[in-house]
């Protein structure tokens, strides 16, 4: 599974408790917001090795990404550098992609990432769970419907056509998207037209919850006895969801930290623990 990708992709929660986090934007971040999420990112990945979990990240890892052959955007090496040196090859994360990062291929798969398209579905000893980005809504088929720009971006040929720019002129588009998004943002009735079309679709599915992400909305809601849950942003406070085979639970980095001992030990990536 290391370095490879997928459309879908099934994960088993009998391997492990999932921590699941969304919209980091990585290479957006002031460098005081980039210093702490680091940190948090860091915290994270120990206390996921430390329970023998998993990380899944629901997609705007960055807040672009581009790749052509070996080259990446250099301003994101060093978040690159720090999932290299916090994750274990046995348990590599998994990134579902987002509308900012889409473009994630072979060279992000060689850092050891699992890359998703489209969903993850996890399977329980109960009813399976949903995750996905949010930019794409589920049909009852699990085709993810895709409406705007994300639709556009995610067309099979413009896939084939927009690699052949430039890898710079590729950034300079993407750099131009996402300033667009920040400046229109995700506006409250799309928030609402998102969550009430998850919410109708939850009820009438056989899933017993959906994760997503996209609008930096934090919520979780019971619905029917079934849940609607959305991580917010990372970067923001360090929300973290936990799917472990309970209640899942919606909490922060730093409230995590404070319920795990002192005494937590972490695998570093040459199988020393430290």
């Amino acid at each position: 599974m290391i370095g490879s990708y997928h459309t879908g992709l099934v994960v088993d929660l009998s391997d492990g408790p999932l921590y699941l986090i969304s919209d980091l934007h990585a290479g957006a971040l002031h460098r005081d917001v980039d210093l702490l999420t680091k940190q948090h990112l860091i915290d994270l990945l120990r206390i996921v090795d430390h329970s023998n979990g998993r990380l899944i990240i629901l997609g705007d890892l960055f807040d672009y990404w581009q790749e052509s052959s070996k080259a990446t955007p250099k301003q994101l090496k060093s978040w690159l550098d720090l999932f290299a040196q916090h994750i274990q090859p046995t348990k590599p994360a998994i990134l579902i992609t987002g509308n900012h990062d889409h473009w994630a291929g072979p060279a992000l798969a060689r850092y050891g990432f699992v890359l998703v398209r489209d969903h993850v579905m996890v399977t329980t000893t109960g009813r399976p769970w949903l995750l996905i980005h949010g930019d794409g809504l589920p049909s009852d088929g699990l085709n993810l419907i895709r409406v705007g720009l994300n639709k556009k971006f995610r067309n099979p040929v413009y896939n084939v056509l927009f690699p052949l720019l430039p890898l710079s002129l590729r950034i300079y588009i993407m750099k131009a998207f996402s300033n667009y998004r920040k400046r229109r943002g995700v506006d409250k009735m799309e928030q609402r037209q998102i969550h009430n079309h998850l919410s109708n679709w939850l009820v009438s599915s056989d899933f017993q919850g959906l994760v997503y992400g996209h609008t930096h909305e934090k919520d979780l809601q019971d619905i029917d006895g079934k849940y609607l849950a959305n991580t917010g942003t990372f970067f923001a406070d360090g929300t973290v969801m936990i799917i472990d085979g309970t209640i899942p639970t919606m909490t922060t980095v730093d409230e995590l930290k404070s319920t795990v001992s002192d005494k937590m030990t972490y695998i570093s990536p040459d199988g020393t623990r430290r």
